[in-house]
């Protein structure tokens, strides 16, 4: 059985034969150094759970940054991401969000050779419904991307269990600070996992060669 990230899907989405050839071979990258912005949504995660305060939090930040390099690259980002975390507990406290606590493990059979896996992003709830984002430094634009209304479905069919049109799903910028979601329609889902499905087909093609 093949396991495909959805972090992965562009990579995918843009050279299908190369990424089943990367897995034929054993060399497809992953993983990655836990940088500033890992230690920032770590932070942000506790305090959803109460374990911290923000300010216990920005305390907690500042303690995690005196372990990278002092130089003056790395104390601007610092301010940076230690001046986000406050104005986004507000915004998201103004929303109304309850947090739903730790992401779920995403495994779904799109074809029989082929899961996509991966986790999905923050889940939250508020009268109007449940939203999923993700965290980004700076603006994406991440509506053209296959994840996107796939995690959509995924979450209402598999996790909440609710109408398609309950679930809205986008990203909260930390440059912008400011949430970017939506709803896709049943129609775009409904595309978008046609096409994941093809392009499944073509690597486990590829990968059988």
């Amino acid at each position: 059985m093949i396991k495909i990230s959805c972090s992965k899907l562009e990579d995918v989405r843009q050279y299908p034969q190369v990424f089943a050839q990367q897995l034929a071979t054993g060399n497809e990258s992953g993983g990655g150094r836990y940088g500033m912005f890992q230690c920032w949504q770590s932070k942000v995660r506790e305090v959803h759970k109460g374990k911290y305060t923000a300010p216990e939090a920005i305390k907690s930040l500042q303690q995690r940054f005196m372990s990278y390099a002092d130089n003056v690259k790395n104390k601007r980002k610092q301010e940076f991401f230690i001046d986000r975390l406050t104005p986004y507990i507000e915004e998201f406290n103004n929303r109304n969000y309850n947090y739903l606590g730790a992401q779920k493990q995403i495994e779904w059979k799109l074809i029989p050779e082929v899961s996509l896996t991966g986790h999905t992003p923050n889940l939250v709830k508020n009268d109007n419904g449940f939203a999923a984002y993700f965290y980004m430094e700076t603006p994406i634009l991440w509506q053209s991307q296959l994840r996107f209304p796939l995690i959509q479905y995924y979450l209402a069919e598999k996790i909440f269990k609710c109408p398609l049109s309950e679930v809205e799903i986008g990203t909260y910028t930390l440059s912008t600070l400011s949430f970017d979601l939506k709803q896709f329609t049943e129609g775009e889902m409904n595309e978008a996992i046609l096409e994941t499905k093809d392009l499944f087909k073509k690597v486990f093609d590829g990968y059988k060669k």
